[in-house]
């Protein structure tokens, strides 16, 4: 599910004249209307993304986080309630795990990101190998965003304004670059990862942040996934959403409740 971008339609209205009984001279002839056409400034998603970085961090060099807190899945046999922590450092390194349910790990090496866990039963799988590309620290956007600053790794394009949650948000994409790659296989890392990021328009704090999830190893139908921000609090200075909503092909997933955060 993607929320869509804001597409700017320029309306051309004409009037009909009526003409004279006789058709007019040379010298009678009405003049062409003199154009000044406007040129529109497009946005650029670059500073949307520093404000939304500064607005998160206020000025803090944030290397790590944890939280912990409830959980509620929600699912077609019925919902479970349990607890979980979270945890990301700005190596690009992640970890959830859900008491009594599934935990999962990521990790970057040589530039590579790659991801494992252990799901029901204790059964062992490996991540497909995209998902990792896409925004890992997904819980915590700060650390998520900070990577995104750099141009040569990271693409980016202003998508609109529009409402999301009851807000006025900035619609971001982002997506990383398949540098040196051919114009085709540009596009299609750009299909495979793009994120969209929707900043709150008078705070810059993110509302919503989607991509796709890809299962097996790709191969099979991508996944939407939306993950809600609310209710932002100040921990250690640094405003942190505490309440995070995880839809799957539009349906709520994960309801979440921090009860404690812990930055470094």
């Amino acid at each position: 599910m993607r929320g869509p971008g804001l597409v700017l339609f320029l309306l051309c209205v004409s009037a009909s004249v009526g003409l004279a009984a006789q058709e007019p001279t040379a010298s009678q002839a009405p003049q062409a209307p003199q154009q000044n056409p406007q040129t529109a400034t497009v946005p650029q998603a670059p500073p949307f993304l520093r404000r939304a970085y500064a607005a998160m961090t206020r000025g803090a060099r944030i290397k790590s986080v944890a939280l912990t807190g409830s959980i509620t899945a929600y699912g077609t046999s019925g919902n479970a309630s349990s607890t979980f922590s979270f945890s990301a450092d700005n190596t690009g390194q992640s970890r959830f795990d859900i008491f009594g349910g599934p935990s999962e790990f990521r990790t970057v090496s040589g530039g590579v990101p790659s991801g494992s866990g252990i799901g029901p039963g204790g059964v062992s799988y490996t991540v497909s190998a995209q998902n990792p590309m896409t925004i890992s620290a997904w819980f915590f956007p700060a650390l998520a965003v900070a990577p995104r600053l750099v141009a040569r790794d990271y693409a980016k394009s202003y998508a609109g304004r529009e409402t999301q949650d009851g807000i006025v948000v900035n619609h971001l994409q982002t997506w990383e670059q398949a540098n040196g790659a051919t114009a085709d296989a540009r596009a299609a890392v750009k299909r495979l990862l793009v994120e969209d990021i929707y900043l709150d328009e008078m705070s810059h704090m993110p509302v919503l942040v989607a991509f796709n999830l890809h299962l097996g190893n790709g191969s099979r139908p991508s996944v939407p996934a939306q993950i809600h921000f609310s209710d932002y609090r100040r921990v250690q200075g640094c405003p942190v959403a505490h309440h995070i909503q995880v839809y799957m092909n539009g349906a709520l997933f994960w309801d979440i409740q921090l009860s404690s955060v812990s930055l470094n």
